[in-house]
């Protein structure tokens, strides 16, 4: 049940989103499917823009300083502040961004186990 608690989806609210991130960390981070990986998410905030797009799907994404990945959600965005990657250590979603090929319009799938 643990397990099922940590998958993430984008079809809520995006304070819901951050509240439910913020509840697990540090112990059992939430986690989202990026391009097949397994990406834990550690830290967000809610964004004040609106959505743009289907839920889990990328907004924008800002790889300047520590950046972020704004990701819509049912009825607004929430920024994605850093995360880890899978054999990786945490880092900042613009560390993550500069590393890695990922477009906006990417979809972050809920995690299925």
């Amino acid at each position: 049940e643990i397990e099922e608690d940590r998958k993430l989806s984008f079809n809520s609210s995006p304070v819901d989103i951050h509240n439910k991130i913020r509840a697990l960390m540090p112990a059992t981070p939430c986690t989202v499917n990026l391009n097949g990986q397994s990406i834990k998410i550690t830290s967000s905030r809610v964004s004040s823009e609106p959505s743009s797009g289907e839920p889990g799907t990328i907004h924008s994404l800002n790889a300047k300083g520590s950046g972020f990945i704004k990701v819509n959600c049912i009825d607004g965005t929430i920024d994605i502040l850093s995360l880890t990657p899978p054999g990786k250590n945490n880092m900042s979603s613009g560390d993550f961004i500069r590393g890695r090929k990922i477009w906006p319009f990417g979809y972050l799938y809920r995690l299925c186990f």
